[in-house]
């Protein structure tokens, strides 16, 4: 759930029976807003740091009338808060590692993410450990800076994994 829409799982024989995510965008949204959201996780995807995306359809703007434009993804398994928690507040090394490895691949696009929040990093078991950054509706077509969008994101991270050691602790 967020500012443009809901995000539901979902499954069809269409799409091969398998659990995906649809992103249902409220009516209203500018449809080159959309396309640009669809082409940068497309984007970056295809260097793995996004969810694939398996379908999505273009609606109408009127608000009023018209079907809503949608994203069918590749399912995430949980958010990074999640792993946090299901870690005590602490995520290893190797997923520091994995974040850090994350942002550098998105310099190479490049593609500034723009909303770089706990809650736009997902986990995925693949059969390691695999984390995407997902929604791309705020990122810019534009060379960003990786230590800025990382110390950020690193900033976030450590905070919550402070706040749940804290939790955790205290029980």
């Amino acid at each position: 759930t967020g500012r443009q829409g809901m995000v539901y799982k979902c499954w069809s024989p269409a799409y091969d029976n398998k659990e995906y995510v649809m992103k249902l965008f409220k009516k209203g949204k500018a449809n080159s807003t959309f396309i640009k959201e669809v082409d940068a996780q497309r984007t970056a995807a295809e260097i793995g740091v996004a969810p694939c995306i398996i379908d999505f359809y273009v609606g109408g703007t009127d608000k009023s009338k018209g079907a809503q434009s949608y994203i069918v993804m590749e399912k995430c398994d949980q958010t990074v808060l999640n792993v946090i928690e299901s870690q005590k507040g602490q995520l290893t090394d190797a997923q520091w590692e994995e974040i850090r490895t994350l942002y550098t691949k998105l310099e190479t696009i490049p593609i500034l993410h723009n909303d770089s929040n706990i809650m736009n990093l997902m986990m995925k078991w693949h059969p390691v450990c695999k984390f995407y950054l997902i929604d791309f509706g705020m990122s810019k077509r534009s060379k960003g800076n990786l230590e800025t969008c990382f110390t950020l994101m690193r900033k976030r991270l450590i905070s919550e994994e402070e706040r749940v050691a804290a939790k955790h602790n205290s029980q």
